[in-house]
């Protein structure tokens, strides 16, 4: 089972990456790959995909390695989940062909007691992905489907289904496409690009949560750019002031925000976590708040008794605090003091509750740290 608060399970049919944005800085996954690389069980499966360079800092090689036999796993499992695709990699990484996406999406699309989160930073990829998908197969689901059931013949998996597979009509209901989104530039170019992709769900995971975001995205659009174009994607509202014009359009079903951990984490500024779920509760957008991470607000009030802090701007920018200066910072309003406490101490309260929120068309949710504050949308 998963550590991750807002999933049951992880499913590595891929592993290795390359960082393509800021998020990555401090990616989790290259860590654990090292460790896992130099350990005998495992270190074909992680074998090149992490390297540490003449400073000793660790990172990704661009090497990615696909795992046949993890194809299968979700044939295993007896108990319905909900399933994080590729928590060690990215689907839709350059290097892995889009032959092998579709081989995985035609397991998914069988496995239909489960559901199936797949999270991006490559949303480009993922549409070129459909789009191949609908010129190879019209139909979409069949050839799929039958993948599936030949790989359960290739290695001896009952599935009580016989020969033949039904699958669903795309978008598969069981699947959930998202994006990962960090700060405001990552969600002006994501966003718009997981909209035009067909999904039962769509969802955003602002983790790490760099800086402010605001879900109103605007765009040039017209003649020489001329005129702008506002996308509120929580409500799914394109409206043009210029013009004088309003769209409905497609919305987000979700969002996840959170902080970093590990020992290089950035801090998370309360006021852009809260920002992100009053756009959500104003839109009756689910929420999730995941964790503060690493660093937590620091709530003493006694500065004199800070001793490993950092001020975080709202904008982004944070430092380290200069030794002796507790007593003139007193005064100044656009520093938060953030305590470094680790991840479990931090916890995963905002304002005096969690946030557990999905989708209403979750059937499959994961067990919440604390029962009586889950929800699920509605009133909050």
């Amino acid at each position: 089972m998963s550590k991750i608060e807002w999933t049951n399970r992880t499913w590595n049919p891929v592993v290795g990456c390359s960082k393509v944005s800021a998020g990555c800085k401090n990616c989790y996954a290259i860590r654990m790959a090292w460790r896992l690389q130099h350990i005998p069980n495992s270190k074909d499966k992680y074998a090149g995909t992490v390297e540490k360079t003449a400073g000793g800092q660790l990172n990704w090689t661009g090497k990615v390695n696909i795992i046949e036999k993890e194809f299968v796993k979700p044939f295993t499992w007896r108990k319905p989940s909900m399933v994080f695709v590729n928590s060690e990699s990215d689907l839709f990484h350059e290097s892995v062909p889009f032959q092998v996406i579709r081989s995985l999406f035609g397991v998914m699309s069988v496995c239909k007691e489960h559901t199936f989160q797949i999270l991006t930073k490559r949303p480009q990829r993922m549409l070129d992905f459909f789009e191949w998908l609908k010129l190879m197969d019209p139909e979409w689901q069949d050839d799929p489907a039958n993948y599936a059931y030949d790989l359960c013949v290739e290695y001896g998996i009952e599935t009580g289904c016989g020969s033949a597979f039904e699958t669903d009509a795309w978008p598969l209901k069981n699947v959930w496409l998202g994006v990962s989104v960090e700060d405001q530039n990552t969600a002006n170019e994501r966003i718009p690009l997981l909209m035009q992709i067909p999904a039962e769900v769509r969802f955003l995971s602002c983790e790490p949560l760099l800086s402010t975001i605001n879900f109103t995205l605007k765009y040039k659009i017209g003649p020489s750019n001329h005129w702008t174009e506002n996308y509120d994607v929580l409500l799914g509202n394109k409206y043009s002031y210029d013009l004088g014009s309003k769209v409905i359009a497609t919305k987000i079903d979700w969002v996840i925000a959170g902080g970093e951990s590990g020992k290089d984490a950035r801090p998370l500024h309360p006021e852009w976590v809260r920002s992100i779920r009053n756009q959500c509760k104003t839109a009756g957008t689910p929420f999730f708040f995941k964790q503060w991470g690493e660093w937590k607000p620091y709530e003493d009030g006694d500065l004199s008794t800070f001793d490993t802090g950092t001020f975080v701007d709202k904008p982004g920018e944070w430092g380290d605090h200069p030794v002796g200066t507790f007593t003139c910072i007193h005064g100044i309003n656009w520093g938060t003091p953030m305590s470094r406490v680790g991840k479990k101490k931090a916890g995963r309260s905002l304002d005096g509750r969690q946030w557990n929120e999905f989708p209403l068309t979750s059937k499959l949710l994961p067990t919440p740290d604390d029962p009586d504050l889950f929800f699920t949308g509605g009133d909050y």
